[in-house]
């Protein structure tokens, strides 16, 4: 089945010196690590990643900088969107880390780990706790809470998330209407079903029509977005055994033959595209997840000339605002060079690191994990693009007033849930539900056959 949108999702603070750098060296009677202090090396290994080499290399120039002593080996694995490349890249790591070996620093996107609760499971990743602990110059308030501390899983910190990205509805108030819609800021998961049921009932045959501006993310339209954990590492346990999993699988039962239609996205740019699409009435929402927040931006500005833009929250089933790491920063367990891994780590982390790297088109990071960052993005937006004349499309960007900025700031920041995506347990999901949503037979077949392999693979 083709599903060129689903493979792209998949795509495998001030500086302090690195001798505050800890790492653990055993555990004693009390059952607390040992730390000691790791002095400085002049060595530094890293892995640049296709799909994160353009995020390492806008930091290793201020890395070679602060620290000129250090002699930095960069291995390069190709570019971005080289399926080959990035195939060799994982596989790589993979065997390296499985093996004691690899870079001082990983950073890499949360889709390329196939299961990123046993990669913390199998401790290839050191503890980071105690370093910022340690660290008096670090200030952990500067960042979003709850996204940087999706890392942390049975007590420790094994990594820190740089950015993270959200899933909204974006559409206007005049499209909406069209339909006989209504949506509110907090629009509840219910109230969502069945507007995306009505709207699925009306045109699933309509080829000229879509309910998001593109299709093919299978589960990805609700899983993490949707709140519910499926699995519970720490316990052991499967949990879809109840009727919220049920009903996130009946909503897709509906949503399924039009997300896999046999048809290309009219617009997949940026520029306000999203934004002709709805005033042109292909498509009822933009979700802001592929292009990020500025893609979310961009659609809005392209509706505020002569459209009334509505920006929602995803609909959870928990009713949390829920978030996802994007790109991630681990330092390797037993790494010689942990203390230099450390201080590339805050330049990644550093207010000229997040503020020069987000909110445009492009950007390396999509929603920053410095709180104030984001502000400063969309203030840089719009300087830069507000009022722009899109003559391809017929569109102005509209600068964002204050109270369009804020109603930004508020959906993007105020996270109630930071979930881990799992390309593993997605895919067996999918493969044991699909049969439900193709009609073949009933949920409870597909959901017992889906309950007993997770139990299977939750004890391996």
């Amino acid at each position: 089945m083709k599903n060129k949108f689903n493979t792209m999702f998949r795509r495998f603070a001030a500086l302090a010196s690195a001798a505050v750098m800890l790492t653990t060296v055993g555990t004693g009677c009390s059952g607390k690590d040992k730390v000691t202090i790791q002095e400085p090396t002049d060595k530094l290994v890293i892995y640049g990643g296709p799909d994160v080499d353009k995020a390492l290399k806008a930091a290793l120039t201020s890395f070679k900088t602060l620290y000129p002593n250090v002699d930095v080996e960069y291995k390069e694995f190709g570019t971005m969107n080289d399926p080959e490349a990035e195939s060799n890249y994982l596989e790589t790591i993979k065997n390296e880390l499985s093996s004691g070996k690899g870079p001082d620093l990983i950073l890499m996107r949360s889709s390329e780990y196939d299961d990123i609760y046993r990669m913390m499971k199998s401790e290839s990743f050191q503890d980071l706790n105690p370093l910022l602990e340690n660290d008096k110059s670090f200030d952990k308030g500067l960042y979003n809470e709850t996204v940087f501390d999706a890392g942390v899983f049975e007590g420790k910190r094994y990594f820190i998330p740089i950015s993270y990205n959200m899933r909204v509805l974006l559409t206007s108030q005049e499209a909406l209407e069209t339909e006989n819609f209504a949506v509110s800021d907090n629009l509840s998961f219910d109230d969502f079903s069945n507007i995306l049921t009505d709207y699925v009932d009306k045109y699933e045959s309509n080829m000229n029509k879509t309910f998001f501006t593109h299709e093919g993310f299978q589960l990805e339209t609700f899983f993490p977005w949707n709140g519910m954990n499926l699995l519970d590492y720490e316990k052991r346990k499967v949990l879809i055994d109840n009727d919220d999993f049920k009903k996130t699988m009946e909503l897709y039962k509906k949503f399924y033959k039009m997300d896999n239609r046999e048809q290309e996205s009219v617009l997949v740019t940026y520029m306000g595209d999203s934004a002709v699409m709805i005033n042109s009435g292909s498509c009822l929402f933009e979700y802001g997840l592929l292009g990020g927040v500025v893609k979310a931006i961009e659609t809005y500005s392209g509706l505020i000339t002569d459209k009334t833009p509505v920006l929602s929250r995803f609909p959870s089933i928990s009713d949390k605002n829920v978030a996802a790491p994007e790109v991630m920063a681990s330092i390797r367990s037993g790494s010689p060079n942990q203390a230099n891994a450390y201080s590339f780590l805050k330049i990644l982390l550093s207010e000229d690191y997040q503020n020069k790297n987000t909110v445009y088109r492009g950007a390396i990071l999509d929603i920053p994990v410095m709180k104030s960052a984001l502000e400063t993005g969309i203030d840089n937006w719009n300087e830069k693009c507000g009022g722009e004349k899109i003559s391809d499309y017929g569109i102005t960007l509209t600068p964002l007033s204050d109270a369009d900025k804020d109603k930004f700031i508020d959906i993007y920041s105020n996270v109630d849930a930071c979930e881990l995506y799992n390309n593993n347990l997605m895919q067996f999901v999918w493969e044991a539900m699909e049969p439900y949503f193709k009609g073949e037979r009933s949920y409870d077949e597909c959901q017992k056959n889906l309950y007993n392999k997770l139990e299977l693979y939750i004890n391996e």
